[in-house]
């Protein structure tokens, strides 16, 4: 297991957010769903369960070294997590904002979406990005594992492309994902395709896998996640403006007539403030309200006061690349895994 020791980081109020190269310069400006802590993990675990946490599983990106691109004698060069047009920036910041929301909930109504249906109720579940198959190499952009009532298990491998990124001939075999050592004791074990609506049609021409395979547009999960705010209505107006501009910042293809305007930011902080003081919210969504607030905030350019205590200690992304080196060999380590 990958082990660090954090040295004092010095993030400044006022220091620009975005780099010469259109790039974060810290990982926490990227996300709006923002782990108040380096020990919290996802809010419906039980309090003894030793998941990895949401840092940890997010950490795994934003420190990848071998993510940093050209020039390489540049300090601020782009690291694909801090990117914008990159899709592991898309993935995190999409698939994390489900942590608003139990597992039971959002897991059905997702997998809906391409017809599957789960007759047992998911009473667990937990996930990670870029996981890494020791013996093949294959590289996992999303594992899933879920803990069902009765005891069964189920196992969903995503493979996430953003824009125009298109399918490699090695992505088209479900198989070389599912059936590699790590996801093989799971009986119930299945693909999902996360593409823009319109690769939809050229996905199902590519990939004949009789029966081991989703496909889930960015939509549909913008559209999953919208309805599920609404379920959480003293809250569900500042869930709605972090869905909302997620989807824009993603262009995703939705009317702008379903998508509603872009939300003011002012209007948005003011309903974040709202929530952080509203002491009749859980407390993963009072926290979420104020990771929101300062992620509005930060859109402005500038480094407001960070929402969490121990954010002032992290490094910007040049220094955790300076110190902090990851490699791939890290990608192993299976924090997908709740047994």
């Amino acid at each position: 297991m990958f082990e660090m020791s954090i040295p004092k980081g010095t993030p400044a109020v006022g220091d620009s957010v975005i780099s010469p190269y259109g790039c974060h310069r810290h990982w926490w400006t990227v996300l709006p769903t923002i782990p108040s802590s380096r020990s919290s993990r996802d809010w419906w675990a039980a309090p003894e369960d030793s998941r990895a946490t949401r840092y940890r599983r997010l950490q795994r990106c934003w420190m990848d070294q071998t993510w940093l691109k050209r020039p390489k004698a540049d300090a601020e060069r782009p690291h694909d997590f801090y990117n914008p047009k990159c899709g592991i920036f898309a993935l995190c910041r999409t698939w994390e904002l489900f942590c608003l929301f139990h597992p039971r909930e959002f897991l059905p109504l997702l997998l809906a979406r391409d017809n599957l249906d789960l007759p047992e109720t998911v009473e667990d579940c937990c996930w990670s990005y870029e996981f890494k198959d020791d013996a093949t190499g294959k590289l996992v952009d999303l594992t899933l594992h879920a803990q069902l009532s009765g005891g069964a298990d189920l196992l969903l491998a995503g493979e996430a492309k953003f824009g125009g990124d298109t399918l490699k001939q090695s992505d088209r075999d479900p198989a070389t994902y599912l059936d590699n050592e790590p996801f093989r004791k799971y009986v119930r074990r299945r693909m999902l395709y996360i593409v823009h609506r319109s690769y939809v049609d050229r996905v199902k021409e590519l990939v004949n896998s009789q029966g081991r395979h989703s496909i889930i547009t960015w939509e549909a999960i913008y559209d999953v996640q919208l309805q599920l705010a609404g379920r959480l209505p003293a809250a569900a107006s500042a869930i709605k403006d972090a869905i909302t501009l997620n989807a824009y910042d993603h262009k995703l293809q939705i009317d702008t007539a379903d998508l509603g305007p872009v939300p003011e930011a002012n209007r948005v902080i003011d309903r974040c403030s709202r929530a952080v003081e509203n002491d009749d919210l859980p407390v993963h969504i009072r926290n979420f309200a104020a990771g929101l607030r300062f992620h509005v905030t930060a859109r402005s350019g500038r480094l407001p006061e960070p929402p969490f205590g121990y954010l002032k200690e992290e490094l910007s992304c040049r220094d955790v690349h300076r110190h902090m080196p990851q490699h791939m060999s890290d990608h192993v380590e299976e924090l997908w895994r709740l047994d």
